[in-house]
């Protein structure tokens, strides 16, 4: 239940979209770490294409958990995370990675930066 306080008109989309974010975000790292814990993921033998894109999708899942608490900080760092990881992506084979984690993650990341409920 909604304090009367905080119910304020047009207060329940925000929410929506914050609740949306979040959710989204937990099933997308989830979605990252259990991929990596499946192929066996060695970061040692990664080439340095490979590096720039691991690298990438760290900054873009450490972004969606910390669009949490810093809705704005978090979906700019998840932005800048998939920039680097489809970057890096397109200079080792010459196109974008083939997969639709990249665009969930954005639509998160999109998802937290529309969020005008917290500042952050």
């Amino acid at each position: 239940m909604i304090p009367k306080a905080a119910a304020v008109e047009g207060e329940s989309t925000p929410t929506a979209l914050r609740w949306t974010a979040r959710l989204l975000s937990l099933a997308l790292v989830a979605v990252v770490l259990l991929l990596a814990l499946g192929e066996d993921f060695d970061p040692r033998r990664l080439s340095a294409a490979e590096t720039a894109m691991a690298a990438g999708l760290t900054l873009a899942c450490a972004g969606l958990l910390a669009g949490w608490r810093r809705p704005r900080a978090g979906g700019a760092a998840t932005l800048a995370g998939l920039a680097l990881f489809v970057g890096a992506g397109v200079v080792a084979r010459g196109r974008p990675p083939g997969s639709w984690l990249p665009a969930a993650m954005a639509a998160a990341a999109a998802l937290f930066l529309f969020d005008r409920g917290r500042a952050g």
